[in-house]
C-alpha cells in the first residue's frame, strides 16, 4: 500500500493505492475486504470506506459532502482507497 495523492473531479485528494498482494481484513457490516491506514478519513476502523460511509454520511447534501471530503484532505486525511488491477 501506498499513499499518493490522485486528481479527482479536478482537485487533488488523498488516496491509499492498493496494490496486489496487501493484506486485507474483511469488513465487520459487509464482509468485502478492507485495508487499515492511520490517516484514512473514517469513524470506524472495522468498517470499509463504502460503509463508514453509509453510516455517517449518508444524510449529506452533495455540497456538504464535497465540504466535508475537502476538510479532511486540508486535515491530511486519505478519502479515498483505490484498488490498483492485479
Amino acid at each position: 500500500m501506498k499513499v499518493k495523492t490522485v486528481p479527482m473531479y479536478g482537485i487533488q485528494l488523498r488516496a491509499l493505492i492498493v496494490e496486489a498482494g496487501d493484506e486485507s481484513q474483511p469488513c465487520e457490516n459487509c464482509g468485502k475486504p478492507m485495508w487499515h491506514h492511520e490517516d484514512l478519513a473514517k469513524e470506524d476502523m472495522d468498517w470499509c470506506m463504502n460503509c463508514n460511509d453509509v453510516e455517517h454520511r449518508a444524510h449529506l447534501s452533495d455540497d456538504a459532502l464535497s465540504l466535508w471530503t475537502l476538510d479532511q484532505h486540508n486535515k491530511g486525511k486519505i478519502v479515498l482507497v483505490i484498488k490498483e488491477d492485479e
